[in-house]
This record gives structure tokens, C-alpha cells and sequence, in this order.
């Protein structure tokens, strides 16, 4: 761990060795640590890049006045180093000159000639040589024949602990900033999570009443800044366009920018050796929020200024101009003709300046949220575009939902708005189906971002649908619950394994959240760790090593694609079926939420499945408990069918022997038939199942119940079923037949099953259908909470509405007049066939069977 000091001693031995070792002694006292030659340089090493690592590691650089001290070129060097970092100086003035005697002392053979050119030279003194930086600060009086030594300290003392948090993190992410230059400034050392969070806060303090105690240093600016855009997708919100003739204006108002905090995209320092000029340079601009155009003659007369002009205008790029150079005899680009500029050719002190970059960030952060949404729309448009409109980069959820609502703000404006493919792009996007979930959730330290980039880019080439933070989070958004919704919707959760995502306590909140799930873990070696780190659950996984093969990213990429691939139906399931139950727990486990129909037949036999081939990942406990309830419900409603449906008139009859058995016959673990009803001359029978087919029946030449099944003369033989439903009713007549669907409708059939009629209305699946005695009317209940009445030629007579639940079964009075519904809460109504409400029957302590057979007897 960094060892810092909370203050670096730099002085003149000659003049204040003992005064100096009678501080650090007095500081330490008080609990302070700090950097002294005298103590903290070991031997036989470089003597002076020990004292540059103790500047840089030290809070506060203290200079103690003196002759010898002023005049050292050491001191010098430290003062120098301590002002290119910004350091808090805090001078102590300990000896202001020494006398010829002191000098005699010290050069027992010195002439007087020696001593005139002593002094000549202002080595005698503190101040003819004294630093200028030193000279405009103020001094702590620290002189031994004047001033009380304790009365001084403390006056030290709180000075090192004035702003002692701000001073400290100065230091600290100096030393990163540091690490990072010295290695080739190498995004791994860049600042990730909660510490950007910090870095970025503490760049953009000011002192409004007060002198800072120190500023941030140039350094300290790029690396922050940089650590910003590397989170953001190398993103940026200033791309500056320049002649090289105007490099050292670019590059002062690139410091400018990054001391506030913006980040800042130029071809100095973010084109890669190796990489595309064009391309590279197209890229930034497309990942820019504004372009900002240096104007003058050598811009003017470049031909890839212009090419950048042009891009940022073919983009509907906010662009602003500064003018550096005058350009009066010059013809403006057609771009910047109507813009107005800000002038810097007139700048003459450092205020001048500091006007006109005021001015430049009031536009900078003037609609900064909506240029920020057109950058990112962009690029992700643009990708989709270079990908031939892959639909696994189409926007989806919140991300859809914001972006919808720019484009309809957008529009209206007339600067700066959307372009073609932007709108195209979201329109894409709410056209698309919803998807139940997604194929991959990549965890990753932002140490790791490349590669984590280049992953999320080559999935989505390959048509999977992934979860990537800096694609799947926006601003202002609960950053934990987006996570968590990433991981609860993706199948697959893919580790990208290094020292830092394995020490980071984000990705190991996410790794617990996945386990959790009982997601499938898909890991990726990326950087030796030592196994006995890893989390308990991605110790469990055989990684994939993308240090294999000589790193080839490509030949790596096959064998985490053939991963994926894997039972991936299986795990599509898992997902389909975890956010249905998680959904059904958050609604405090409502039988609303259970699964019905041929829908829960897909998720029992997944069940049966994933435990009988003891499939990984295993089903949860949750999981189990609401396919299991959901079978429960299943069971309920069964019954309650039986009862109330096994006759087609309104006086309760006894359930036969046969129907029940015939009944019993047809259901198996995986198609339980739901419903099963006779036509009125026992010459037919029809069956409809939980998996929403119905089949329709008829005797054998003897009459008995020896049924055999239905076919229209046109279907084919290898077809099942004859038609869809998940229930079924023969009319009284026996000339129609009519089923009721998971897909909302109500359809009618001739005896032969050949369809007749499709009755659409309800909004919900369909789970009861009944005739009128006379056959001419037909009544219908839905999920929707409705009863509908229609005649036969589909015409929608009267919708029914008072139920507070799924209506799950519908009966006809044998005169006509009346109709009985059911409700999964146990309620029963009764209507008249005008759809008027006649008597309500609330479920109250006794089973619903016993109020049906009180109802029946009155």
C-alpha cells in the first residue's frame, strides 16, 4: 500500500539541519509523518529520485528560508518539482541572512575579497536569489532570535490541517496520475467506479471566498479527464479542430477544458499509432457532443478541417467557433457564415482570457444533456448501420423508452436537430418485438474497458443481445437496480477475470447477485490471479483464456461464442421462467400471476427436463415454488370446471363415470386436457387442452363410447391439433361447435371441424365458451375479467363486465333468459341476456361448490 507523508522538509543544511530535525521531531510529536532526508533515504540508492518520490507522495511541501537554502540548486530542484505539481507551498522563514562572522566560521581561510563576491552574488542572503514563487508567498516566521518556536508551530500546524481532506486527495490522485504516465498511460491505470466518482467531484471544487490551497496540476486534469471518457465509451463532449500552425492555441484550450473537467478529444492525443487517420478522426467526431472549430487562415486554407467541418455538419453537430488568428480578407467555410464566434485575437492579459473561455463553457454546458442524448443516439446509430441494421443493437427498455422521448423533443428544434438515421434508428427500435430477455451480461472492472468494448462489439456482431453498462445505463439512472434488472433479464453471465474486477466490490456484488439467480456463469481469463481470490462461484467454472492461442482475439472469441451457443435453448427458459416467478414473488405471490394454458405446460415440462437431465444451471427454489403453485391453481380451476361444466344446462348433474374416465385417459404429465364435453346425441365428443389444441371425437359405428378422432378431409394427417383452444362446447343443435384460445379468440366449427367463424374481441385469453339452449347465442369468459354474449354470425351482442378477476367459466339457464359466470376468486354472477347484473354471489367461508349447490336448490 502507497505510503504518503503529510509533509516533505526541504532545506539547507549548512544553515538549518538542526532546526529542521527539531521540526520533523515536533511534527511527529503532533502526528504528523514526514519526509526528511536525514532519515527517509536508505543507502546506496539514487539519491535523487528518492526525493522526487517524496515530493510527490507528500501533502505539503515546506520550504525553510535561508541563505543556503535559496541559493542550493538541490532546494531549487524540489521547489521546481513541487510547482509542477501544484504542491501546497508553505515556506518558513528561518534565517532571513548570515553575518561575515557566520561566514567566517564556515570558511576559516576566507579572504575578504572572497566575502565581497559572497555577497556580491546574494549568497550571503535570503532574498536577492529567492524563488519567485517562494518570494509571492506568505511566510511562516520561524527565525530563532525572534520568534517563539511552540507559538510558530501551531500556527504550522493549522495551516497542514486547513483543507487537510482536499490536500490529501490532491496527492493521491497525483500518484495515480504518476503510475499512469509511467506506463505508457495504459487505460488499466486509469480511475474506475466510486474513486472517478471522487476524482471527478474534487477537480471541479472551487475557493470562491479564499485562496485554494493548492490547484490541480495539468497532469492531474488529463488523467482525470481521461479516466471520465474511458467510462463513457471514449466518448467525449469537446472535439477540437485545428491547423497545426495553431497547436499551442489547441493545446492551451485543451488544458482550459480539462481543468473544468471536460473531456476533450484531439488528434495529438487519441489516435493510436497503427490506427486509421480518417477513420480515427471520423470517430471522434461522431463521439462528440460539440465541435470546436479554432478559426483562421491556416484552418480556413486546410483541407482536413474542412473534411471535419463538413462531418460535424453532415451530423447536425453543434459547432463553435473561436477565432484565433483575424480572417477578415478570408471567405468563411459555408458552415460558420451564420455562427457567431468567440473572438480571442483580442486578448491581451490573462483576464482577457479567462472572459472568453467563461463565455466558451456557458455554451458548453448550455443543453448539455440534450447533445449528450444526440452523441450517443448517433453512434449507436451509426453502429447499427455499419452492421446492416443488426437488430441486436436496437434500443430496448428505459433506453428506448428515453430515447423516444428526445426524438419528440428533438424534432421541434431548429438547430441541431435529429438526423435521418437517428430518427430512423429509434423507430426501428419501437417497431421491434419485445424480447423476453437477452443473451449476455458482461461484469467487468473499468480497468478492463478495451476489452470489455471490443466483447460487447463482436457480440452484437454476432447477433447476441447483450448488457454493457456503458451502453445500457443512462444518466441519472439507479445504477444498482440497472444492474441488477441486466443480470435478472440476460441469460448468461459472462466474467471477465483480472487482479482488478476480482478485488472490485462492484463485480463482486454482481457475481453474489448472479449466483443468486442460479445464472449461468460464463468466465473469461484475462490477467493472472491467484485462484484462492476468486469468488466461491466463478471458482466453480472452467475459464476461457484469452491468453491462449497468442492472445488472438479472434480464435478466443470462437471458443466463447461456442459457449454461448450451448443448450441455449435450455437457458433461455431459465431466464423466461426466473423473471416470471421473480415477477409473480414482487406481486406478493398473486394467483393473477401464475402461469395458465399451454404456457404452463411449456414451463412444467422445462421443469421436468432440467431435473430428470440434472441440467445446469439448476432451476431455483423460486422457480420451483411457482410452477408448483401455478400446478396447484391448474388443479383448482379443474375442478371448478368439472363441476360447473359438465352439463350444458343449468341444473347440476352428476359427472359420469365414462366422462371421467375418458377424461382421465387423455391427460398425461405434459397435456392435461382441460375441458371435455359431449354433443347432446352422445354421437361426438371434444377435448381441449391446457397446451390450447382441440380435438374433436366421434363414435364407431355401434353408438358405444369408442371414440376416434376427427379429421377435416383436407388436413394433414401429420397434423395436430384439428384446431386451436383451450376449451370447448358443442351447440345444442350439434350443428356448431366452438372453442375459446390463449390467443384471445372465440372460434366457430361445423361438426366436420372446418372453421367457420373467428369472434375477436376479448382482450385476454379466452377460458370458457357456452351455447344458449336454442343454439343461437354464445357466451364467452375471459382472463380480461369479461363475459361476452355474440350470436352465430359473430356479431358482438353485449360485453358483461363486473368481475374483479379471471372469469374462468360461463353457463346458460335451459329457458334462455339467464347466464351464470365464474371467477377464479370464487365469486358467481348471474346475468339476464341483456347483460344486465342480477345477482352477485360472493365467496365467503364455505367452498365455492357448496354456495354453487345452494344457489342450484333455491
Amino acid at each position: 500500500m502507497t505510503k504518503f507523508f503529510d509533509a516533505f522538509i526541504s532545506y539547507g543544511r549548512v544553515d538549518s539541519k538542526e532546526f529542521a530535525i527539531k521540526l520533523q521531531a515536533n511534527l511527529n510529536k503532533n502526528g504528523f509523518q514526514v519526509w526528511f532526508d536525514f532519515n527517509d533515504i536508505p543507502p546506496a540508492v539514487d539519491f535523487q529520485n528518492q526525493i522526487d518520490d517524496g515530493i510527490e507522495k507528500a501533502h505539503n511541501f515546506l520550504f525553510i528560508i535561508s541563505p543556503h537554502s535559496v541559493n542550493s540548486r538541490y532546494c531549487r530542484k524540489e521547489i521546481e518539482l513541487a510547482i509542477k505539481f501544484n504542491k501546497r507551498i508553505i515556506p518558513l522563514l528561518h534565517v532571513d541572512e548570515i553575518s561575515r562572522e557566520t561566514w567566517q566560521q564556515r570558511n576559516p581561510n576566507g579572504t575578504d575579497e572572497e566575502w565581497e563576491s559572497y555577497k556580491a552574488a546574494g549568497k550571503h542572503t535570503s532574498k536577492q536569489n529567492m524563488h519567485p514563487t517562494i518570494r509571492k508567498l506568505n511566510w511562516l516566521p520561524f527565525q530563532e532570535s525572534q520568534n517563539n518556536f511552540d507559538q510558530s508551530l501551531e500556527k504550522l500546524i493549522d495551516l497542514l490541517n486547513a483543507h487537510g481532506d482536499y490536500v490529501k486527495q490532491h496527492t493521491k490522485f497525483l500518484d495515480n496520475a504518476l503510475a499512469w504516465e509511467k506506463n505508457q498511460k495504459q487505460t488499466s491505470y486509469l480511475l474506475v467506479g466510486e474513486e472517478k466518482q471522487k476524482a471527478t467531484s474534487w477537480l471541479k471544487i472551487r475557493f470562491k471566498d479564499e485562496q485554494a490551497p493548492c490547484l490541480p496540476s495539468d497532469l492531474h486534469c488529463e488523467y482525470i479527464t481521461e479516466s471520465i471518457k474511458n467510462g463513457n465509451n471514449l466518448m467525449t463532449q469537446v472535439m477540437l479542430s485545428y491547423a497545426d500552425e495553431d497547436r499551442a492555441t489547441m493545446e492551451k484550450i485543451r488544458t482550459s477544458l480539462r481543468r473544468e473537467g471536460i473531456t476533450v478529444w484531439t488528434d495529438t492525443t487519441d489516435i493510436q499509432t497503427g490506427e486509421d487517420f480518417t477513420n480515427s478522426i471520423k470517430q471522434g467526431i461522431e463521439g462528440a457532443d460539440n465541435l470546436v472549430y479554432l478559426l483562421s487562415p491556416n484552418s480556413i486554407n486546410s483541407s482536413y478541417c474542412q473534411q471535419e467541418l463538413d462531418l460535424a455538419v453532415s451530423f447536425n453537430k453543434r459547432i463553435i467557433p473561436l477565432l484565433v488568428q483575424n480572417t477578415e480578407d478570408l471567405e468563411l467555410p459555408s458552415a460558420l457564415r451564420d455562427l457567431q464566434y468567440i473572438d480571442l485575437t483580442d486578448n491581451v492579459t490573462a483576464g482577457d482570457y479567462q472572459l472568453d473561455e467563461s463565455q466558451l463553457l456557458q455554451i458548453l454546458y448550455e443543453d448539455a444533456a440534450y447533445y449528450n442524448e444526440h452523441k450517443t443516439l448517433l453512434t449507436k446509430a451509426l453502429k447499427w448501420e455499419q452492421q446492416n441494421k443488426n437488430p441486436s443493437i436496437l434500443l430496448r427498455g428505459y433506453n428506448l423508452r428515453s430515447a423516444k422521448t428526445w426524438l419528440e423533443v428533438a424534432q421541434k428544434r431548429t438547430q441541431n436537430s435529429p438526423t435521418s438515421l437517428q430518427s430512423e434508428f429509434i423507430n426501428a427500435s419501437l417497431q421491434q418485438p419485445p424480447l423476453d430477455s437477452l443473451d449476455v451480461f458482461i461484469s467487468y472492472s473499468r480497468a478492463d474497458s478495451d476489452l470489455a468494448r471490443k466483447l460487447n462489439d463482436a457480440l452484437q456482431q454476432q447477433g447476441k443481445t447483450t448488457w454493457f453498462d456503458q451502453e445500457s445505463i443512462a444518466s441519472g439512472s439507479n445504477f444498482q437496480e440497472e444492474i441488477n434488472r441486466g443480470i435478472k433479464v440476460s441469460d448468461n453471465f459472462l466474467f471477465i477475470i483480472s487482479p482488478r474486477s476480482v478485488n472490485s466490490p462492484y463485480c463482486k456484488d454482481e457475481v453474489g447477485y448472479a449466483a443468486s439467480l442460479n445464472k449461468r456463469f460464463v468466465t473469461l481469463l484475462y490477467q493472472e490471479v491467484e485462484t484462492s481470490k476468486l469468488h466461491p462461484e466463478l471458482g466453480k467454472v472452467q475459464w476461457i483464456d484469452f491468453n491462449s492461442n497468442e492472445k488472438d482475439f479472434n480464435a478466443n472469441f470462437k471458443k466463447l461464442l461456442r459457449t454461448l451457443n450451448t443448450d441455449r435453448k435450455y437457458i433461455r427458459s431459465h431466464s423466461k421462467w426466473l423473471q416470471r416467478a421473480l415477477e409473480w414473488e414482487k406481486k406478493q405471490r398473486n394467483d393473477d400471476s401464475l402461469l395458465r394454458g399451454s404456457i404452463f405446460s411449456e414451463a412444467q415440462k422445462w421443469l421436468i427436463a432440467a431435473e430428470n437431465n440434472q441440467k445446469k444451471p439448476t432451476p431455483t427454489n423460486l422457480q420451483k415454488e411457482y410452477i408448483y403453485q401455478s400446478k396447484k391453481a391448474k388443479s383448482r380451476s379443474l375442478l371448478f370446471k368439472l363441476l360447473f361444466g359438465c352439463t350444458a344446462v343449468f341444473t347440476l348433474a352428476t359427472i359420469s363415470l365414462s366422462t371421467y374416465t375418458i377424461w382421465e385417459k387423455l391427460n398425461d404429465d405434459n397435456d392435461w386436457v382441460n375441458s371435455l364435453t359431449f354433443s347432446s346425441d352422445g354421437s361426438m365428443m371434444a377435448s381441449a387442452s391446457d397446451n390450447n389444441k382441440v380435438r374433436i371425437w366421434k363414435s364407431d359405428s355401434t353408438g358405444t363410447p369408442n371414440f376416434e378422432e376427427l379429421r377435416p378431409s383436407n388436413s394433414d394427417p401429420q397434423e395436430m391439433p384439428i384446431f386451436e383452444g383451450n376449451t370447448v362446447a358443442f351447440s345444442p343443435n350439434n350443428n356448431t361447435i366452438a372453442s375459446g384460445s390463449d390467443d384471445n379468440k372465440v372460434r366457430l366449427f361445423d361438426p366436420e371441424g372446418n372453421e367457420i367463424k373467428t369472434l375477436e374481441g376479448h382482450e385476454d385469453r379466452v377460458n370458457s365458451v357456452a351455447f344458449s339452449p336454442d343454439s343461437k347465442l354464445i357466451a364467452s369468459a375471459s382472463d380480461d375479467k369479461t363475459v361476452r354474449l355474440w350470436n352465430l354470425e359473430g356479431e358482438l351482442l353485449h360485453t358483461l363486465k363486473a368481475h374483479e378477476k379471471f372469469v374462468i367459466k360461463v353457463t346458460f339457464h335451459p329457458d334462455d333468459k339467464w347466464i351464470a359466470s365464474a371467477d377464479n376468486d370464487g365469486t358467481v354472477i348471474i346475468w339476464d341476456t341483456e347483460g344486465k347484473l342480477i345477482k352477485e354471489y360472493k365467496r365467503k367461508k364455505e367452498p365455492l361448490f357448496i354456495k354453487f349447490l345452494n344457489y342450484i336448490k333455491k
